[in-house]
C-alpha cells in the first residue's frame, strides 16, 4: 500500500515500538458522600516501596475506615492508625514519614511525625498558627517547611522554617511577605516559588533564591504567580500563572539556566500546576488544554500529549511522584486517566518494548532522509491480527495537523511532500486499536 501526502509535515523519535498506558491504583481513595474526590498531595517512600497520598477521603479500593490519609504499599491500600481530621502535605524525611495536618479530635494544625500506631508533634508542639504549610523540603540534613504562616511550634517565622532533627528555627535572612507554593534544591541552593513580592528585604517577583544565609532575585522574576518549580536537564523550570518570565514572553511556563529566563516552546495557555521529571522528560499538569488536556510532556524540544490520553481532573499542584518507574498521579475530581476509570490516584507506566509481548508486531521506521528538504518516505508494517490503525501528524506545539487511516495491512508506505510547509521539527505516530504504538520526529529544512 502507498500514499502521498501533499503539502504537509512531520516529528519526535522514539526508536522502539512502545505500549504505554495508565494503570488504576487498587481502586482509589474517594469519599463515601462528598463529590469529587480531593486528593491533596501525594509522595513517595522508596526506601519501602510505598505511596502516601493525603486529601479528603473516607475510602480506599473498597475499605472504609481511611480518613484523609492511605498508604499504597504496592498491592493494597495501609490506613495509617485512625487516619486525620485534615491532612493537608507530606514528606519523608528520614525514614520517617512527616505531615502537616490535624488529629482526630483536636483543634490545633500541627506538623506531625507517623509513629505506628500515632501521630507524634515534630518540636514541642508542633502548632502552625497561619493558613497553613504547603510545602516540605529535604536538604542538608535538614526538613523545611513552607507556606503562609507566623509561626512553628513557638517560633516566628514568616512563611518558611527549618527543623534539623531537634528544634524549629526561623531562616537567618528571614521569610517572605506572603505564600509560598514550592521549593526546590538548583546549583546548591533552595529556591522558592509562590505569592510573595519580597523574600528577606529583597524585592523578588514570585520566586528567590537562598543561599543558607540571604536571599536574593531570579532574574527579575515573573509577572504574576509562580506554583511550582523543579529541575530538568540541568535547568530550572516554573508553572504558574504568569506570560512574562524575566524579560521573555513565556506562557504559563519558563526555564532558568542561572542567568537567563526562556519560554518553554509555545508555553501553557492556561496555568500550570505541577512538575515532574519522569523517563528523561519534563511531565506538567495544570489547567490547560493545549499543548494536550491537563497533562503534557516536554522533552527539551517539544511538547507532546502522553501516550495513552490525557486526564480528566481539576489538577491539584504537586500531584505527582516517581516510584519503580512508574509516574503516579493524583488530583481532585480524578476520574479518569486516558480510557481508564480511576478513583482520586493513578499511575503511568514506563513504555514496553512490544517486541517482548508480540512475536509479529507492528513497526513504524524512521522517515527518510530526515532531515529532508521537498519529499520524505515513511514504511510500517501493520499485521494482520490488527483491526484499525492511523497515522497521526504534530506541529512542534503538539496540534494535530493531519490523521491518515490505515485500512490494508502488511507492509505500506506513505510519501510526504512538504512545498508548501514551514521548516520545523514535527511528530508523527501509528494508532493501532486505538493505541499509540509508537511515534517519531520528522525534520524539514528549507
Amino acid at each position: 500500500m502507498k500514499k502521498t501526502l501533499l503539502y504537509f509535515i512531520i516529528l519526535l523519535p522514539y526508536s522502539k515500538a512502545v505500549s504505554q498506558n495508565w494503570l488504576d491504583v487498587g481502586g482509589g481513595v474517594y469519599h463515601s458522600i462528598f463529590n469529587p474526590q480531593y486528593v491533596h498531595n501525594i509522595e513517595a517512600d522508596t526506601t519501602n516501596s510505598k505511596i502516601y497520598v493525603c486529601g479528603v477521603f473516607d475510602m480506599a479500593g473498597n475499605n472504609t475506615g481511611y480518613r484523609n490519609i492511605a498508604c499504597w504499599n504496592g498491592l493494597s491500600w495501609d490506613s495509617l492508625g485512625n487516619g486525620m481530621s485534615f491532612c493537608g502535605d507530606l514528606k519523608m524525611y528520614n525514614g520517617d514519614l512527616i505531615v502537616y495536618g490535624k488529629k482526630n479530635n483536636t483543634s490545633n494544625y500541627e506538623i506531625l511525625k507517623w509513629s505506628n500506631p500515632g501521630w507524634n508533634q515534630l518540636g514541642t508542639t508542633g502548632k502552625v498558627v497561619g493558613t497553613g504549610v504547603y510545602e516540605f523540603l529535604v536538604f542538608n540534613n535538614e526538613l523545611y517547611a513552607a507556606g503562609k504562616f507566623d509561626t512553628i511550634d513557638g517560633v516566628p517565622a514568616k512563611n518558611i522554617a527549618k527543623w534539623n532533627g531537634v528544634s524549629w528555627s526561623a531562616l537567618t535572612g528571614g521569610g517572605t511577605n506572603n505564600k509560598i507554593e514550592n521549593l526546590c534544591i538548583y546549583n546548591g541552593e533552595i529556591y522558592a516559588c509562590g505569592s510573595f513580592t519580597v523574600a528577606g528585604s529583597t524585592p523578588a517577583s514570585y520566586i528567590a533564591k537562598y543561599n543558607g544565609t540571604n536571599w536574593d532575585s531570579v532574574g527579575a522574576g515573573t509577572n504574576s504567580q509562580v506554583l511550582d518549580i523543579c529541575v530538568y536537564n540541568n535547568k530550572l523550570y516554573a508553572t504558574g500563572n504568569f506570560n512574562i518570565a524575566g524579560t521573555a514572553v513565556a506562557n504559563n511556563i519558563a526555564s532558568w539556566n542561572g542567568a537567563l529566563w526562556s519560554p518553554v516552546g509555545s508555553g501553557l495557555n492556561s496555568m500550570g500546576t505541577g512538575l515532574c521529571v519522569f523517563n528523561n522528560k519534563l511531565y506538567v499538569m495544570g489547567q490547560f488544554s493545549s499543548p494536550s488536556s491537563l497533562i503534557a510532556e516536554w522533552d527539551d524540544n517539544t511538547w507532546m500529549p502522553l501516550v495513552g490520553g490525557g486526564v480528566s481532573m481539576s489538577p491539584s499542584a504537586d500531584a505527582m511522584v516517581v516510584l519503580n518507574n512508574e509516574l503516579f498521579v493524583a488530583g481532585n475530581g480524578f476520574y479518569f486517566a486516558g480510557t481508564t476509570p480511576v478513583k482520586g490516584v493513578a499511575k503511568y507506566s514506563l513504555p514496553v518494548n512490544i517486541q517482548e509481548v508480540f512475536s509479529i508486531k507492528v513497526m513504524l521506521n524512521q522517515n527518510a532522509p530526515n532531515p529532508f528538504n521537498n519529499e520524505t518516505t515513511i514504511n510500517y508494517y501493520l499485521p494482520e491480527f490488527n483491526s484499525y490503525a492511523q497515522m497521526v501528524f504534530y506541529d512542534n506545539t503538539g496540534k494535530i495537523i493531519n490523521t491518515i487511516d490505515i485500512a490494508e495491512k502488511g507492509k505500506g508506505q506513505i510519501n510526504i511532500k512538504a512545498e508548501n510547509s514551514s521548516a520545523g521539527v514535527y511528530t508523527y505516530t501509528i494508532i493501532v486499536d486505538g493505541e499509540i504504538i509508537d511515534r517519531k520526529k520528522l525534520v524539514l529544512v528549507k
